[in-house]
């Protein structure tokens, strides 16, 4: 299962139009942070923070983002210990219609890719990891996901710009 943007129209899997932060060679390259352990099993709201703050730097490297093929909490959290699979829980074509996703059990599915190196932000990965040498990137983060966002190490613009066209809401959002 795989949803990627029609990148030869410029408009996304849902026909709605996407600002051009991407070309079609990068729309076929992924993204993804590993490991997910650290936040696989805390609650949905703390899950969907880390996730978003993945998919913002995905958006930020013009790279499909690659999700989890399911989503778990533990005993504690939202009536836990319960594994549902990501596409049932989450639209996955509204999603994509933001960042291109697509799910780590999907056929094809790219497997672990090149990781960037430690200290390499969004403009270190542009320039040192392109797409046409290294089109399966991940992030080695350590700790929950979504401290990085906390720490203002993700450029989190690109996926604003993104969701405020939608939104129609005037600039700057």
């Amino acid at each position: 299962f795989e949803l990627l943007p029609d990148c030869s129209s410029g408009t996304a899997a849902a026909g709605r139009d996407r600002p051009p932060t991407a070309s079609l060679s990068s729309m076929a390259c992924t993204f993804r942070w590993v490991p997910y352990r650290s936040d696989a099993r805390m609650g949905l709201n703390h899950q969907m923070s880390s996730l978003s703050c993945a998919m913002n730097e995905a958006a930020a490297l013009g790279r499909s983002f690659v999700l989890p093929a399911e989503i778990c909490t533990a005993a504690g959290h939202n009536r836990g210990g319960a594994c549902i699979p990501f596409d049932e829980l989450f639209d996955v074509a509204l999603l994509s219609s933001f960042v291109p996703v697509r799910l780590a059990n999907a056929t094809g599915d790219p497997g672990s890719g090149v990781t960037l190196r430690a200290g390499c932000d969004a403009a270190c990965a542009r320039a040192e990891y392109p797409c046409s040498s290294h089109p399966n990137l991940q992030r080695r983060q350590s700790g929950f996901w979504y401290s990085a966002c906390l720490r203002n190490t993700v450029d989190t613009e690109p996926l604003a710009r993104i969701a405020q066209a939608r939104l129609a809401m005037p600039a700057p959002y």
